[in-house]
């Protein structure tokens, strides 16, 4: 009774915090687990613990143990060492305490903690929980994530633009560029032109100046799709292949030495190379390397296959993108554990968007942004946004492609 008391108590004080500390856990042990293929009963076998546990806690609604929640972790795939997690949170909270000259019963008045507890934390003898490890840290006037001993489940939000991989893929010789080139018939000499990219289809599929087709499928790599059967970081391969090309100076496309120059549906297939930082870099390697795309679609000799497989093997061992867990995509929802749901909006002047009353479009009114209809087709937003042309009340008027849900952390996620 007492401790349900001291636990209500600690609540109080810490307000919101110690609850936002544990959904911010919960939901990343979720989405680790989601993102691994794993149900709660596969954890449960794995790290010995019953199925209320386990769920309690990815349900923020149970004070776990740390030690259980390594337990889970290891449950996960992911090794951690409890011991060395209890020898860390020791050493830290002598370091804060003594740095402060505080002694342990001033501490345990300061956090509502008994002495002894504090005591067994620092001599590891006692069974850590995170709201008391919350209170300890509030009474040291420190933040919790200065003692809290890992980061195993701390993710964040990919941002593509500052996502960087160091290139060590092959080289560009330009005395390609002067060899006869056919875009229907492959020469067998690797020859290569400058081209032009027209926009990014997906994360292995550009749109280039090529004759009767201007699809042009990067060779021997495979990323999830964006639309149709649309999988994790599908939307987020073809952003990074869109930053990677607009800070790119010169393109060239390459023909491979034995393989067809299109494909059955008309696409060009090539080897595609950036000049960036006045150094070629092949793409379909770099995005292997990054950990968007695998070696796949392979049926002859390659030009340069070996190096396709090392990007691929580099990326597993390093964990980038789709082999690892310490990101999220922000096009996913971790609830679901399906794509967010898109949808296009009507964009005037930044300001508002259209309202549309019925399906026709017929009538249409502006509203403050967030307000606006959401159409399930382009065409329908593009309908919308030429007769939203005829009110002449705004200037700017583009469609937005947009996806359910918004930012990653929503309200009601768990």
């Amino acid at each position: 009774m007492i401790f349900y008391i001291r636990t209500g108590f600690i609540k109080y004080l810490l307000g919101s915090d110690i609850m936002n500390f544990q959904k911010e856990l919960a939901r990343n042990f979720r989405r680790i687990r989601l993102n691994k293929g794993l149900t709660i009963e596969e954890v449960c076998d794995a790290s010995d613990l019953n199925y209320r546990t386990v769920s309690g806690f990815e349900n923020a609604k149970k004070n776990t143990s740390l030690e259980n929640i390594c337990k889970m972790v290891n449950g996960l795939g992911i090794s951690i060492d409890f011991s060395f997690i209890e020898e860390t949170i020791a050493n830290k909270l002598i370091d804060f305490r003594t740095e402060k000259g505080l002694s342990m019963s001033q501490l345990g008045k300061l956090t509502n903690c008994a002495h002894t507890t504090i005591s067994d934390y620092e001599n590891m003898k006692g069974n850590i929980r995170i709201e008391t490890l919350m209170d300890i840290s509030k009474g040291l006037a420190i933040d919790v994530r200065d003692i809290y001993p890992f980061t195993e489940l701390d993710l964040k939000v990919l941002d593509i633009t500052k996502y960087e991989v160091e290139y060590n893929g092959p080289t560009f010789d330009e005395k390609y560029l002067g060899l006869p080139f056919d875009e229907f018939i492959n020469t067998g000499q690797c020859a290569a032109r400058e081209a032009k990219i027209y926009s990014v289809v997906d994360g292995d599929t550009l749109r280039v100046d090529l004759k009767e087709n201007s699809r042009l499928r990067l060779l021997a790599i495979d990323t999830p799709e964006t639309i149709k059967n649309a999988g994790k970081w599908g939307v987020l391969a073809r952003d990074y292949m869109k930053h990677l090309t607009s800070i790119s100076d010169r393109i060239i496309i390459q023909e491979d030495i034995e393989s067809r120059n299109r494909d059955g549906y008309g696409r060009g297939l090539y080897w595609v190379w950036l000049k960036i930082d006045n150094q070629y870099r092949l793409l379909n390697y770099m995005m292997i390397n990054a950990g968007f795309a695998v070696v796949d679609h392979i049926d002859g000799k390659r030009l340069y296959l070996n190096e396709l497989k090392q990007a691929q093997e580099d990326a597993k061992k390093n964990k980038r993108i789709m082999w690892g867990y310490k990101y999220l995509d922000p096009y996913f929802d971790y609830v679901t554990n399906k794509p967010r749901k898109r949808y296009w909006s009507v964009l005037c002047d930044g300001e508002y968007e259209v309202f549309s009353n019925d399906y026709y479009i017929k009538d249409l009114s502006f509203v403050t942004i967030g307000e606006g209809t959401k159409f399930k087709s382009k065409k329908d937003a593009l309908t919308a946004k030429r007769r939203a042309r005829f009110y002449e009340q705004h200037k700017a008027i583009e469609i937005e492609l947009k996806y359910e849900g918004g930012g990653i952390l929503q309200d009601g996620e768990k």
